[in-house]
Formats: structure tokens, C-alpha cells, sequence
């Protein structure tokens, strides 16, 4: 046995050292970056809302829907910097595209207002959640948050539609996305 682990340590080392380090996965940069960020944190707000539809208790349907809030509004921190929300980044990047001179720049201001849209009728339904006096009237808000975030996202799909993140992605990076998940 002795002999045996003898062969193989040294063999496993040149295997080992024979192969290239695997380079780190490239982090996306820029616009990309921030529209799978925006994604990301609707993915995040459709999983509450999708919460808040089946919360056994007002309380926690409540507390699902002013996540949902925060997601799309930000939060409130008093005075320390509180993230933006997604209605925030929507909007600056929509100021972003109208100061470029980019050749895409009508297409994409018209996904982010179809974007903004969606989200403002999704913050509607869940701070109308948030207030409601019973789980089915709370239910009811909710999921109509939910299909307004959904739209927000937006199907991944060929076949014209109003837009959403997904339109944005093929957009500004037409390659396909590999390793991303999306």
C-alpha cells in the first residue's frame, strides 16, 4: 500500500499541474450588468408576491407584500442610503439612453416605460395588499402584483409583445448568454 500511494502522489500532481487553472467566469459589465441585476430583483419580487398570495395569516401576507414594496420602491432607511429601487434604476437608465446617441435608443425607451408601467401598477396592487382587510381581498391585489411583475420580466420569447427585461437583454447583448442562466 505503501508502495502504491508512492506512484500515485506524483502522478496526481503532474495531472494536476499539467492542466491550466480554470479562468474565473467573466462578470457581465455595464448596461448588461444592470438589466440582469433589475431581473434578478424581479425574480425576487414575483417569488413574495407568489408568497404573499398563499400566506396562511394577514400578518404574514402583509409582510410578504411590503417586501414586494421595498423591492419596487426601495427602502426607507432615514439616514442611511437605502438601495434604489426598481422603479429608481428603471428611471435612470431611461435618463441614461435619452442623453446617448445609441442606434437602439427608441426601442429600448420603449421597453423601460412598457417596464415602468408594469412595476407601478405592481406597486399599486401590493401597498393596496398590504392595507387589505381580509386574505382573500390581500390574495386577490397580490396577484395581480404578480402578473405585473411577470409582465414587468417578461416571457423569454421570439414573437412580438409590449417588452419587458427580456427584450432589453436581446437588445444590448444579441450573442447568446452563455453560463448566465438566462
Amino acid at each position: 500500500m505503501r508502495r502504491l500511494k508512492w506512484l500515485i502522489a506524483p502522478l496526481l500532481a503532474f495531472l494536476l499541474g499539467a492542466t491550466p487553472p480554470a479562468a474565473p467566469p467573466q462578470e457581465p459589465q455595464g448596461p448588461l450588468a444592470e438589466i440582469l441585476g433589475i431581473a434578478n430583483e424581479l425574480k425576487a419580487a414575483i417569488y413574495y408576491a407568489g408568497l404573499a398570495i398563499y400566506a396562511p395569516s394577514l400578518e404574514d401576507q402583509r409582510l410578504y407584500a411590503r417586501r414586494v414594496i421595498e423591492i419596487v420602491r426601495g427602502r426607507e432607511d432615514g439616514d442611511s442610503p437605502a438601495p434604489l429601487g426598481l422603479l429608481q434604476r428603471i428611471s435612470r437608465m431611461e435618463r441614461a439612453i435619452a442623453e446617448t446617441s445609441l442606434p437602439k435608443k427608441a426601442p429600448l425607451g420603449f421597453v423601460l416605460r412598457n417596464v415602468e408601467t408594469f412595476l407601478g401598477l405592481a406597486f399599486e396592487e401590493a401597498v393596496a395588499a398590504s392595507r387589505a382587510d381580509s386574505l382573500a381581498d390581500g390574495s386577490l391585489h397580490m396577484r395581480k402584483a404578480y402578473a405585473f411583475l411577470y409582465a414587468a420580466l417578461g416571457p423569454e420569447i421570439k414573437t412580438p409583445y409590449l417588452g419587458g427585461i427580456w427584450l432589453l437583454l436581446k437588445i444590448v447583448e444579441p450573442r447568446e448568454r452563455r453560463g448566465m442562466g438566462y
